[in-house]
C-alpha cells in the first residue's frame, strides 16, 4: 500500500511540473500598441487584510513609476501578475477600470528577477555598496531600490527597470545608478549612473 502511494504521489508530482513547464511554454506576448490598448501597467494583486481570509485578491494596474494604481474590474487571472499588460477597457466609477480584454505585453515578473540581477550586478561592479546572505547566498545592495518600466521608443520592447539610489547622500541630486533589462528575454540592455563615475573610487 505504501508502495502505491509513493507511485502515486511520484506520479502526480512530474504532472504537475510537466503542466507548468508547458504552460510557460505557452505564453503568448505581444507588442504594446498605442492604437489598440486603452491602458497599459504592470499588474499586481492584493489582498484584503480585513475580513475572510479566502477573499480574491484585488487586481490593480500600476503606472511606470508605481505611484499610481487603478483598481481593475473583469476576467483577469492573477497568475498574471507583475507582468506589464495592456487592457483594452474603459474607466468606470471613481479610478477604476473595465477589463474587457487583455495583452501580455511582458514574460518575467518584474520584483525578484529585479532584485536578484540588481544584487548580482552591485556584487560585480560597485563591491564596495554591496553585502551577501550568508543563509541564503544571496546578494544585496546597500542603496535603496525603486522600480519602473517602460518601453523602448523605437519598437516598443518592454524594459524592467532598477535603480539604487544613495538616500544618505545630503547632495541635492542624490547619486544613482539604473539597470536596465529586456522585459521579455531578461538580457541586460544598460546603465544609467548620475554621476557618471565608479561610485567605488
Amino acid at each position: 500500500m505504501r508502495k502505491i502511494r509513493a507511485i502515486i504521489l511520484i506520479f502526480l508530482t512530474v504532472l504537475v511540473f510537466i503542466l507548468s513547464c508547458t504552460k510557460d511554454e505557452g505564453i503568448n506576448i505581444n507588442k504594446y500598441d498605442p492604437d489598440k490598448h486603452d491602458f497599459v501597467g504592470v499588474l499586481l494583486e492584493h489582498r484584503c487584510m480585513l475580513g475572510p481570509w479566502d477573499n480574491p485578491p484585488i487586481l490593480m494596474l500600476y503606472d511606470s513609476t508605481f505611484n499610481h494604481a487603478s483598481t481593475l474590474i473583469g476576467d483577469i487571472s492573477n497568475e498574471d501578475s507583475e507582468l506589464i499588460i495592456g487592457i483594452n477597457g474603459e474607466i468606470v466609477g471613481i479610478d477604476s477600470i473595465f477589463v474587457s480584454s487583455y495583452d501580455l505585453l511582458s514574460a518575467i515578473p518584474y520584483h525578484d528577477f529585479l532584485v536578484k540581477k540588481a544584487g548580482e550586478f552591485t556584487a560585480k561592479k560597485y563591491p564596495c555598496l554591496s553585502s551577501i546572505r550568508p543563509e541564503i547566498n544571496e546578494y544585496l545592495t546597500n542603496w535603496n531600490k525603486t522600480f519602473s518600466w517602460g518601453f523602448e521608443s523605437e519598437d516598443y520592447t518592454p524594459i524592467l527597470k532598477v535603480r539604487m539610489t544613495n538616500t544618505y547622500s545630503t547632495d541635492t541630486f542624490k547619486p544613482y545608478y539604473e539597470l536596465w533589462y529586456n522585459g521579455i528575454t531578461g538580457q541586460f540592455i544598460k546603465e544609467i549612473r548620475v554621476p557618471d563615475k565608479d561610485f567605488c573610487n
